[in-house]
């Protein structure tokens, strides 16, 4: 079976985890690898960078409440910053906002664990993992904040080593 890392501190911006499959996975049209972040390089050049998020988050507050999730993964463009904002309000370093670039497109329930993927000098990055989308009791908003990649690079390159 496969075996679940978990961060060892999860305070605000570490619910990440590592999955470790029994077997190598088959690459094709439909499962593809992503470069990992090693340093904040991707973070301090996204804002020129193509920026898609991912996610099987409700498409709908109404979906979201009759417990509807996306039928097929969704993807939006989006534009992030590491300021905090008044739907994604923490920042420690180890966060940023994300926000739909299309008014009618929106973050929602469900969308958690999704990677926002930077395209850097032609290669496909995962520059952060959605883990809390901002809802109202009417409407999903755009705001996603992401744990961001590189900031546990360390702890992801020292579970990995000790695999063996």
């Amino acid at each position: 079976p496969p075996r679940i890392i978990f961060a060892e501190n999860k305070k605000k911006g570490n619910d990440i985890a590592l999955i470790r499959l029994p077997t190598s996975l088959t690459f094709g049209p439909t499962v593809q690898p992503i470069c990992y972040p090693t340093s904040g390089e991707i973070g301090a050049a996204m804002a020129g960078c193509d920026q898609m998020a991912y996610g099987w988050g409700a498409l709908s507050f109404k979906d979201y409440k009759n417990r509807n999730p996306a039928t097929f993964l969704q993807k939006m463009s989006m534009r992030t910053s590491d300021r905090a904002f008044k739907d994604c309000f923490a920042n420690d370093g180890s966060e940023f906002c994300g926000f739909a670039t299309t008014p009618s497109t929106y973050g929602c329930v469900g969308d958690s664990g999704g990677p926002l993927v930077v395209r850097y000098n032609g290669q496909a990055f995962v520059a952060g993992m959605a883990h809390w989308a901002a809802i109202s009791t009417k409407i999903c908003k755009s705001a996603l904040r992401y744990t961001k990649a590189s900031f546990h690079a360390d702890w992801i390159q020292s579970t990995i080593s000790n695999w063996g």
